[in-house]
């Protein structure tokens, strides 16, 4: 809770208009186009992640080779991945959310999910 309230903090303070937000999971079968069979925590799981996170970013088997796993676990690191491919793909394409109004928290500030956009085509355009 203390997180969320230096969040709440911060955007009442800078007059931020929304707070977005992602689930990686969520975002994971949108960029998949379709659910995971695996779970994250398993080898199997973190191959159809990583499958996924290539079609974004070339380099994500040196990123994990080369991640201090003793501190932060591969999944989430793929996690991390998939969010920053996420607001990547928002911030060229524009912002797709899971509802068409946004929530609000307990201090009445609007909280947005975001997604992918059905079909993206950044994958095809760039890579980061």
């Amino acid at each position: 809770m203390e997180k969320i309230a230096e969040i709440n903090d911060f955007m009442q303070s800078h007059k931020q208009n929304i707070f977005r937000k992602v689930h990686p999971e969520v975002c994971f079968k949108f960029l998949n186009g379709k659910a995971l069979n695996d779970n994250k925590k398993n080898k199997k799981g973190q191959e159809e992640r990583i499958s996924i996170c290539k079609k974004y970013f070339s380099s994500v088997e040196n990123l994990l080779k080369n991640a201090k796993t003793n501190d932060v676990k591969p999944d989430d690191i793929l996690d991390a991945l998939c969010a920053a491919i996420t607001a990547k793909i928002g911030d060229t394409q524009g912002y797709k959310t899971l509802s068409e109004e946004p929530q609000k928290d307990s201090c009445n500030l609007p909280i947005e999910m975001i997604i992918t956009p059905p079909n993206s085509v950044w994958s095809k355009l760039n890579k980061f």
